[in-house]
C-alpha cells in the first residue's frame, strides 16, 4: 500500500466512523432527555420553605430542598457530571484512541453545582436556579449531541517527512545505523501483514511504532522520531467500534510509517555529512527465488520494488509478484549489464511493480508493453532473463488492460 492509497483508506474509514457515530449520538440525546423529565416536576418547586430554620437579616425565609427533590436533583447531577456512568459507555468507547477526543465538547456546565449537594439552609432562588440551571444543562447536552457532526474524527496525517538537517548522537555509525534502518524497512512488510489479521489492532502497531521511535531516537534524535510519531499516532482509533475495517486501517498507518523510514534511508547521506561522517553505502536486501542480493546503488530502485510487490502480494497478486520478483533477481543476476543497463532494466520491473499495485484501467499500456519490449531484448543477451521471461512471461503480459 502506497501513501496515496493509505490516505484514501484513512478518510474512507473516517467517513464511515462518522456516519457510525451519529445514532450512538442520538441514543445518548435520548438518554439525557430522560434524565431531563424526571427534574422537570421540580422546577420552581425543589426548594421547600421552613420558618422554623429562620430567615435572613432581609427577613427572606429559608429553607431546604424537599426530601424527594433532593435524591431526585443529586441523581440527575451525578448522571450528568460522570462520563464513567455506565450509560455513558457507549460514547466513551466510540471516541476511545480518536485524536479529537470530543466528549470535552459536550460536558455539562457545572454552575451552581455545589449548591445541589449542600445540606445546610438554602435561599430560595438559589435552589429554584441552580435547578433550572441543571435542567437547562442536561436539555443543552441533549441538543448539541443531536447536532454534533464533526468534518474530521480520526487522525489523518498531511505530507510529514523527515528533518532536512539531523545529525546522529554521539558514538552512533551512519553505515551501521543504516544497516539497521534496513532492516527496520524490510520489517514493515512483516508488520502489515500482522495487522492484516490482528485482533486487536492497535497493540500490534503500537508495540512497533513505540520500538521503531526508540530507534529512531536513540539514534538520529527527537526531531526524526517525532516525524514518525507523527504518521502513525492515529492507530489507536483502530479499536473504536467505530471502524468498519480496524485491518485495512491498521495497514494504512503502517504504510505510512514505512514510507517515513524509506525518506529517512534517501536522506542518510545529508544526515552522516552533517555529522562529519562518510555517507554510507545502505544494505538493501530484495528476497527473491534464488537468494538475497546487495547492492548500494541500486538502494531506492530496490526499495521501491520490494515495497510495490509486498502490496501487491498482500492485494492478491500472490503470483504477479512472484513473476516480478524473480525478473528483478534475474536483472540484479545477469552478468553481462554494466551499472547503466542494469539501472535501466531495474527502472522498467519498478514500473511493472508499480503498474500491478493499480486498477487495469488505470494502467499505461504502451508504457507497460515499452517496459516488456526491453527486458525481452535485455533476455535476449543473458541466460538469467531469458530463463526468467520464458517462465513468467504468460503472468506479465497480463498486466495489459
Amino acid at each position: 500500500m502506497d501513501s496515496d492509497t493509505a490516505r484514501r483508506v484513512i478518510r474512507e474509514q473516517d467517513e464511515a466512523a462518522r456516519e457510525r457515530l451519529r445514532p450512538v449520538l442520538i441514543a445518548q440525546a435520548r438518554r439525557c432527555d430522560s434524565v431531563a423529565k424526571t427534574i422537570e416536576p421540580w422546577l420552581g418547586r425543589a426548594w421547600k420553605r421552613d420558618w422554623a430554620l429562620g430567615k435572613t437579616s432581609d427577613g427572606l425565609p429559608v429553607g431546604r430542598f424537599r426530601p424527594d427533590a433532593s435524591r431526585v436533583i443529586y441523581d440527575a447531577h451525578r448522571w450528568a457530571d460522570r462520563f464513567d456512568d455506565p450509560s455513558w459507555r457507549d460514547l466513551h468507547d466510540a471516541f476511545c484512541g480518536f485524536e479529537y477526543h470530543y466528549l470535552s465538547n459536550v460536558q455539562i456546565n457545572h454552575t451552581y453545582s455545589d449548591l445541589i449537594l449542600v445540606r445546610e439552609p438554602l435561599l430560595r432562588h438559589g435552589v429554584d436556579r441552580c435547578v433550572q440551571d441543571l435542567y437547562g444543562n442536561i436539555k443543552n447536552l441533549a441538543a448539541t449531541l443531536r447536532e454534533f457532526a464533526p468534518n474530521q474524527l480520526l487522525y489523518i496525517p498531511d505530507e510529514i517527512h523527515p528533518p532536512r538537517h539531523a545529525m546522529f548522537r554521539a558514538g552512533i555509525l551512519a553505515r551501521l545505523f543504516a544497516e539497521d534502518l534496513s532492516d527496520r524497512i524490510e520489517e514493515c512488510s512483516e508488520i502489515e501483514a500482522a495487522v492484516a489479521v490482528a485482533v486487536p489492532v492497535s497493540p500490534v502497531i503500537r508495540e512497533w511504532s513505540d520500538r521503531t521511535s526508540e530507534f529512531l531516537n536513540r539514534h538520529l534524535g527527537n526531531d526524526v522520531g517525532r516525524g514518525f510519531d507523527s504518521v502513525t499516532k492515529g492507530a489507536d482509533a483502530c479499536d473504536s467500534f467505530l471502524i468498519a475495517d480496524a485491518n485495512a486501517l491498521g495497514r494504512a498507518y503502517v504504510a505510512l510509517g514505512s514510507a517515513y523510514l524509506e525518506e529517512v534511508q534517501d536522506r542518510m547521506s545529508d544526515y552522516a555529512e552533517a555529522s562529519g561522517q562518510a555517507a554510507p553505502e545502505p544494505r538493501v536486501s530484495m528476497t527473491f527465488s534464488g537468494g538475497n542480493f546487495y547492492g548500494g546503488q541500486f538502494a531506492a530502485q530496490i526499495a521501491n520494488i520490494h515495497s510495490s510487490l509486498a502490496s501487491v502480494h498482500q492485494d492478491g497478486g500472490a503470483e504477479t509478484a512472484d513473476a516480478l520478483r524473480a525478473l528483478g533477481q534475474a536483472v540484479m543476476a545477469q552478468e553481462s549489464l554494466d551499472d547503466e543497463q542494469r539501472r535501466d532494466l531495474l527502472d522498467n520491473v519498478e514500473y511493472l511493480a508499480d503498474a500491478a499495485g493499480k486498477p487495469p484501467e488505470k494502467r499505461n499500456r504502451g508504457i507497460i508493453k515499452s517496459a516488456l519490449g526491453a527486458l525481452s531484448t535485455a533476455a535476449a543477451a543473458g541466460t538469467e532473463l531469458s530463463t526468467a521471461m520464458d517462465a513468467w512471461g504468460g503472468v506479465l503480459h497480463r498486466l495489459l488492460p
